[in-house]
């Protein structure tokens, strides 16, 4: 998604390029920073969460190298963050147990 997607759509059009045009969620924009980064530097919780469903890497670093997490918090966007911190289970599993256990 290009750099000004997040900033200039609204929900609707943002859900049209990820479910109906195919995008690619992690498509980086001019400055290097994906739909996720923009997104939550913006405080658009809500595009957060749509990007984040549809793929999108919340692991990305932008400028400074900076991730979507470290923006939102910059920004004081609380809800865009709380999603961010919300990571499911299935995307970092349990470590083995150790071996003397």
């Amino acid at each position: 998604m290009g750099t000004k997607t997040t900033q200039w759509c609204g929900m609707s059009q943002v859900r049209a390029l990820v479910d109906v045009a195919d995008v690619d969620v992690n498509t980086l924009g001019v400055g290097g920073e994906n739909g996720v980064y923009l997104a939550a530097s913006g405080g658009h919780t809500a595009v957060v969460e749509i990007l984040l469903s549809r793929g999108g890497d919340l692991a990305a670093t932008g400028y400074g190298g900076n991730t979507a997490l470290h923006m939102a918090g910059f920004g004081g966007h609380d809800g865009a963050a709380a999603v961010l911190l919300v990571i499911p289970q299935y995307l970092f599993p349990p470590p083995p147990p150790h071996p003397g256990m």
